[in-house]
Parts: C-alpha cells; sequence; structure tokens
C-alpha cells in the first residue's frame, strides 16, 4: 500500500471515528430521555394522588411539594437531553457529509484496515442502540391506547416482579357510575319487575335523598348474593339480580344503597 492510501486510509478512520463516537452519544440521551419519560409518568401519577390527599386534608402540603419538585427536576432534564439531542443530530449529519464528501473525492475507496479502536467502538454502537430501542419500546407500550381516568382498584404486580406478555398490572374503576345491581330477595313483595320499571335508590348515609333509576335487564335466575352483603357471614343469601340505570352518573363504585320498587310508565 504506498503512503497516500496509508493517509486516505487514516483519513478516513478519523472521519469514521468522529461519526462512530456521535452516533454512541446520541443513542446514550436517547437512551436517557426515553428513561426520564417514563419517570415522569411515575412522578405524575405521584404528584396528583398527593394534591388530592393534600385538598382532602389527608397528607400534608410538604408532601405535594417535595413531589412537584421531583417532577420539575426530571422535566427539566428532559428538556436539556431533547437540546443536547437536536445539537448531536446536526453534529453527526456534519459528520456524515465531511466523510462523503472525502470519500467522493478519493479516485479510488482506500482500502480499510482492521482497527483495534474503531471496531470496539462500532459494536458499542450497536447495544446501545438496541438498548434505545428496548427503553422505547417500553415507554411506548405503557402509553393507554384508550385513556381513562379513575382510581386503582388492586395492584397485581409490584416494582421488580417479572409478568407476562399480557398479564394485567393493576385495575382501575372510575370515579363515577350511574349502573347500580339491585338485589331482589325472595319474599321481598316487590311485583314482577320488568325493563323500564323505576327503582328508587336510597342513600343509606342520607335517609331523605332519593336517586331514580330504570331497570335495564333482569337476571335469569336467583343467584347467591356477594358475601359483602350477607347479614350474617356464615349464612348465604340468595336473591334475583337486577341491573338498573340512572340517568347520569351519580354514585361512587362500591357504594351501597336501598332500593324500593317505584312504579311503573303510566300508572
Amino acid at each position: 500500500i504506498g503512503l497516500d492510501a496509508l493517509e486516505a486510509s487514516d483519513r478516513d478512520r478519523r472521519y469514521r471515528l468522529d461519526e462512530e463516537q456521535i452516533r454512541l452519544d446520541l443513542t446514550e440521551v436517547e437512551v436517557a430521555l426515553a428513561t426520564d419519560r417514563i419517570q415522569a409518568d411515575r412522578l405524575r401519577l405521584e404528584r396528583d394522588r398527593e394534591r388530592r390527599l393534600a385538598t382532602a386534608g389527608i397528607a400534608a402540603d410538604e408532601a405535594l411539594a417535595i413531589a412537584e419538585l421531583r417532577l420539575r427536576e426530571t422535566e427539566e432534564g428532559i428538556l436539556y437531553n431533547e437540546q443536547r439531542r437536536s445539537r448531536l443530530e446536526e453534529h453527526l449529519q456534519l459528520a456524515r457529509n465531511r466523510r462523503e464528501a472525502f470519500m467522493t473525492s478519493m479516485a479510488e475507496v482506500p482500502p480499510r484496515l482492521v482497527d483495534e479502536v474503531l471496531e470496539p467502538l462500532i459494536r458499542s454502537v450497536g447495544v446501545a442502540e438496541k438498548s434505545s430501542l428496548e427503553v422505547r419500546a417500553e415507554y411506548s407500550s405503557r402509553q393507554l391506547r384508550c385513556p381513562i381516568d379513575g382510581m386503582a382498584r388492586r395492584v397485581t404486580a409490584s416494582d421488580g416482579q417479572h409478568v407476562l406478555e399480557g398479564e394485567p398490572l393493576l385495575e382501575v374503576q372510575s370515579r363515577s357510575c350511574r349502573d347500580v345491581v339491585v338485589w331482589m330477595a325472595d319474599g321481598s313483595g316487590w311485583p314482577e319487575v320488568q325493563r323500564g320499571d323505576l327503582i328508587d335508590l336510597r342513600r343509606n348515609r342520607a335517609l331523605g335523598a332519593l336517586i331514580e333509576s330504570r331497570v335495564v335487564s333482569i337476571g335469569a335466575a336467583i343467584e347467591a348474593l356477594p358475601q359483602a352483603l350477607w347479614l350474617d357471614p356464615r349464612t348465604p343469601e340468595y336473591g334475583r339480580p337486577i341491573l338498573a340505570r340512572l340517568a347520569q352518573d351519580d354514585l361512587v363504585p362500591g357504594e351501597r344503597l336501598s332500593a324500593e320498587f317505584s312504579r311503573r310508565d303510566g300508572k
């Protein structure tokens, strides 16, 4: 190999080294961005929870202030890395253009020799890019395809626990609802209930408050009531389930009410 060829190979090596180093830095920034976004999502949930507790007088304002501070610091880190990523993308494009311009100016492509510095760097870039894809996939999987607002009813997995794809992590229930299951016990004295009948619901904590509901469907058979509704935990109780619906959301999920048959339309 002549001296000119060796010099050309050396310049090509330096251009490639610059480009691969920038690619590695860019990939590491993208991993940090994806990780911080996941953390920011968690901190927003924590901040919102502390805000509700503070508003209800259950938690101190200091806990809310700490949650807001942690979220603000994370969001500032995201903004910094986004700006850094933009600069690295510009530098990467400049490095790529410089190398391609050099290759175009050469009468023949310089030989690429085995490089003890460049080859490990290229492998490091490949590993970092794979990590970036994994973290970004994790972030994408956390985005609910049908976002809802509600309360966690039951948590089925804890931090660090291995779960299979599709396995539920928690159950979320709405903050309010309009459907209620009424259990009609044998011997209740109610007439034969039909779809469209009106049923008055009464909140146990406010005996004077009546809520009007309409029968949507009637269970086909007598069933055992949920154990939480038994008067005696040792004695099962049975009834026919009736699904009734309010005109608007006015109930808290899990709320217990008493029910009275009201009337049929036109009677």
